[in-house]
Parts: structure tokens; C-alpha cells; sequence
């Protein structure tokens, strides 16, 4: 991949972008009809994304611990949850931890700021056209799937299959 993942997660990218597509997927469409996200599945996506680690931990590759910076931006939105009492979603902290052990510090990193900035234009727009107000609600993940489906259409002759 380029640079995008890891070296020691290079085999299994592909693998890693499919289970991280379809677990924001699922995410996004429960985020926009119930505004919660289910538990079993992101308890599931993460115990998937450490069985892929497993093989790179038998190689004498990487520890546990380098999934670590990848799940800052999860650790990050579960603060701001907590800092924000309720503002934002805790289901967007959990999903992003897994996104990180998923697709690596990089990836991640450039999820979270593209979702970030697709919610706050969509804001400004709905605001500009009078269809929201300031503390109207959006769901966040939605835009997390098109900023992972930005990525990966961007990424996708890159892939070693």
C-alpha cells in the first residue's frame, strides 16, 4: 500500500480495508437511523483487526502496542464525548479505535480529519441554507464512510491482493 499501511500490515491490507469498509458501513447506517452503534459488532471488527496482528506477532514483527498510535483518534473522540457531556458520540471514539488497530496511524489519521472536515461543510451548508441550526445533530459516521471510501478509491490500484 504505499506508505499507507505499516510495513508488517502489508499483507493483509486488502483484508483490512474490506472488514474496515464494511464495519463503517454498518456503523453509519445505524448511526443514521438509531444514532447508536451496536456493540457486538464493534467488539467483533476489533477482535478481527487482532487476529490479523496475530501473524505479524509470530513473524517476530511488531508487539501489540504498534496499534497503539493508530487508536489515538478513537481515544481522542471518547474525550471529547466525555469533555462535551453527550455532544458528540462515544459510538464514534469506539469505531475509530477499531478503525486504528484496522488500517494503521496514517490511514486513520487521514479518515478522521476527512470525515471531520465533510461534517463540518455539510454544517455550514445546512446552516447557510437554513435546513439546520447550531446544535442540530449530524451523524458523524456517514461521513466517516465517505472519507474511507474516498481513501480507498484513492488507494485502490496500490493494493496487493
Amino acid at each position: 500500500m504505499a506508505g499507507l499501511f505499516p510495513q508488517e500490515m502489508e499483507g493483509s491490507a486488502g483484508i483490512r480495508l474490506l472488514l474496515a469498509a464494511v464495519y463503517v458501513g454498518i456503523c453509519a447506517v445505524q448511526d443514521f437511523k438509531r444514532r447508536k452503534i451496536s456493540l457486538p459488532v464493534t467488539v467483533c471488527a476489533g477482535c478481527a483487526a487482532f487476529l490479523l496482528d496475530i501473524p505479524i506477532m509470530a513473524k517476530g514483527g511488531e508487539n501489540i502496542f504498534h496499534l497503539i498510535p493508530g487508536m489515538l483518534p478513537g481515544a481522542m473522540f471518547l474525550l471529547l464525548s466525555l469533555a462535551a457531556e453527550g455532544a458528540a458520540g462515544k459510538g464514534d471514539g469506539y469505531c475509530f479505535l477499531v478503525l486504528g488497530a484496522l488500517l494503521g496511524t496514517r490511514m486513520v489519521w487521514t479518515v478522521a480529519l476527512t470525515s471531520l472536515l465533510l461534517a463540518s461543510l455539510c454544517g455550514i451548508l445546512l446552516m447557510i441554507f437554513r435546513r439546520a441550526e447550531r446544535k442540530t445533530r449530524l451523524p458523524f459516521l456517514f461521513f466517516t464512510g465517505l472519507a474511507l471510501a474516498g481513501d480507498m478509491l484513492l488507494c485502490l490500484g496500490k493494493i496487493q491482493w
